[in-house]
């Protein structure tokens, strides 16, 4: 054996395994609320510093002791079988060292996150001092399960054509299934629950949405003005025709279903050309249409849905083009991969401005990369194609709000970050502040009502104080905001950290499902209440608090939670990402820049506790970049 080789089964001890089983299973028991022992009187600091240790320490096991103990040995069975799982071939020091890595990341996001859920900073891993070994447990306790976690998915992969299914009726179906099958079976799946939540789900940015449409509210350009302008026609011509808007508004959910629907085909389509496992294509097809985040979503009138189905498509192109290294395209060859590049791209820009930043940041970098690594010259038709796309939609949003008379305004979602990392730096150190810095902040932000305004959650309520008047303001403020940095660098993290620890925690739900057309409707005027009489039949009363009770019911069980589960698809993205590097697939790796961008916005986003519908990307995408990363597995081994 080539001594730079490493045998798989050799990476962790039978010792290893038995101190990491323990340490996991404690890792899921305690928490970090530490009380200080009482007053034990003793007079050696020594001995006084061991009573305290063995009264915390007591405290932090209570009542789990027999809980550790069964989990402890049923992790042990699992880490002894994951550990000494048998590949085909042995793995270099370097693989063995990136997977660790890995695993040493998201265990400290994880402890980090339990800090922040805990009490809203990192200082409560200190303090007390015995939570420092809380902290420690608790670390190395999820690196070993996470690195568990990658191995498993590793030999998924590697694996995967052992996975057989029995042989069925459903199993030989979806073998011969062509896309108007597979978007029949997911449409047909989600209509009854569109049904049931007749006319549709709706939120409090849709309902001012329709204020402004009708005109009680002034028509500006906070929200998507195609999207506003799309539901509030078909909401218009509704009440025109029947005397309220509900038809009009179910017919908007089912035209969106629809399309969605037919996009997941193509996935599906995709798949079955790639020729991938059955198992793989029909634990998708679950996904697809019969987990609560798929079919739950589809009833939802909001903006990010239009957006979503553009981002999927274009994601589709995008792996298609990567896959094949295509520099140069062919209005005759290449039209329909063409034509759903064009669609897709739009759709994704003209509903979400982040849809538009992210389509010319992935752009730009496919470009810079096929023509350093790749050597390409042909780049006038990539480039003819990655600009259309941006003159179409920037063109019709123009058009549309010329048409509708809508007055532009200054996005603010843009700088929801600094916004965010400027308020908690008020919230914790306002009296450090200089008058030049106060200045620059009170140009941009209400300075009165920041220290109210900052929630460590979302940047909505500061960033609504935005009222800069001139780019002379803003740079003054960016300059500010970049020196303040070094005083506090530590504030910055935490307020980013804070926000966004949700992202790396397996054992966070936030999922969320809007009931029904009332939910957010507190914000409409009641004139626009009466005129679209939006409103669910006294036939179905009751069924979408019914199905939506099922959904979080759903989103706890074992399997289903963990398939909706933000955590588990961004470590899939690390994971597959240092897989394609470790078989030497690097360039291909370039088809995730979707994802790795839907999660860069993520960060800068306002939000993302009670709002996944900012990662939804990540969710609709993952299957196929499990697919890629197993198609080209399966075109190595056709070489070999």
């Amino acid at each position: 054996m080539n001594k730079e080789m490493i045998p798989y089964d050799k990476i962790l001890s039978r010792k290893e395994c038995l101190f990491a089983a323990f340490f996991s299973a404690c890792s899921l028991f305690i928490g970090l609320d530490t009380k200080e022992p009482y007053e034990s009187h003793i007079s050696s600091s020594i001995l006084n510093a061991f009573f305290e240790l063995f009264e915390q320490a007591g405290d932090m096991f209570a009542g789990n002791g027999f809980y550790i103990l069964v989990v402890s040995a049923a992790i042990l069975v699992l880490y002894n079988k994951v550990f000494k799982i048998k590949a085909d071939t042995d793995f270099s020091p370097r693989f063995v060292i990136g997977e660790k890595v890995i695993a040493v990341f998201f265990a400290l996001m994880y402890t980090g996150g339990r800090a922040y859920r805990y009490n809203d900073t990192l200082a409560c891993l200190l303090v007390p001092k015995f939570n420092i070994i809380k902290a420690v447990i608790i670390a190395v306790g999820f690196y070993y399960l996470y690195l568990a976690a990658i191995h498993l998915l590793y030999f998924l992969f590697e694996k995967r054509n052992d996975i057989v299914l029995p042989n069925g009726k459903f199993r030989e179906c979806i073998d011969k299934f062509n896309v108007g099958q597979y978007f029949l079976f997911i449409f047909l799946m989600w209509l009854p629950h569109l049904i049931f939540r007749y006319p549709g789900a709706l939120s409090s940015d849709n309902w001012k949405q329709l204020n402004e449409f009708f005109g009680y509210l002034p028509f500006i350009t906070d929200q998507p003005v195609v999207h506003t302008v799309s539901v509030g026609l078909l909401a218009k011509l509704s009440v025109n025709i029947f005397g309220s808007a509900n038809i009009g508004i179910f017919l908007y959910v089912l035209i969106q279903a629809a399309a969605m629907s037919y996009v997941l085909a193509q996935t599906l389509k995709l798949f079955s050309e790639w020729k991938m496992p059955a198992w793989f294509r029909m634990s998708v097809m679950f996904l697809y249409a019969c987990t609560p985040y798929f079919m739950g979503n589809a009833a939802w009138a909001i903006k990010d849905y239009p957006h979503m189905i553009g981002y999927v498509l274009w994601g589709i192109c995008f792996v298609k083009i990567v896959l094949e290294k295509k520099h140069a395209f062919s209005i005759v060859e290449d039209k329909k991969l063409i034509g759903c590049w064009i669609i897709g791209a739009v759709l994704m820009s003209l509903y979400r401005k982040n849809g538009l930043h992210i389509y010319v940041l992935a752009c730009v970098i496919y470009c810079v990369i096929s023509v350093i690594k790749e050597k390409s010259k042909k780049v006038v038709s990539m480039l003819l194609l990655f600009i259309v796309p941006l003159v179409l939609s920037v063109g019709i949003e123009k058009s549309v709000i010329n048409i509708f008379n809508i007055t532009e305004i200054q996005q603010q979602d843009a700088y929801s970050l600094l916004f965010q990392q400027t308020a908690r730096y008020y919230y914790y150190h306002s009296d450090e502040l200089t008058d030049e810095e106060r200045e620059a902040i009170g140009d941009i932000l209400d300075l009165e009502t920041l220290y109210d305004d900052y929630t460590v959650e979302c940047s909505d309520n500061v960033k609504s104080g935005y009222h800069a008047e001139n780019m002379q303001q803003m740079m003054r403020y960016f300059k500010v905001w970049f020196f303040m940095f070094f005083k506090h660098p530590e504030c910055y993290l935490e307020a980013t950290w804070n926000q966004n620890y949700y992202i790396f925690m397996p054992d966070f739900d936030n999922i969320v499902y809007n009931e029904s057309c009332h939910t957010g409707n507190a914000i409409a005027d009641p004139d626009l209440m009466e005129k679209l009489d939006v409103h669910v039949p006294t036939q179905i009363q009751g069924f979408a608090v019914f199905i939506c009770s099922m959904y979080r019911f759903l989103n706890k069980l074992p399997i289903i939670s963990t398939l909706n589960n933000l955590c588990v698809y961004v470590f899939m993205m690390f994971a597959i990402s240092f897989f394609m590097k470790s078989k030497k697939k690097t360039y291909y790796s370039i088809a995730m820049l979707p994802l790795w961008l839907s999660l860069l916005f993520i960060v800068l986003a306002p939000m993302i506790v009670d709002q996944p519908r900012y990662s939804w990307a990540i969710f609709y995408l993952m299957p196929m970049m499990m697919a890629l990363y197993m198609h080209l597995l399966d075109g190595e081994r056709s070489h070999e």
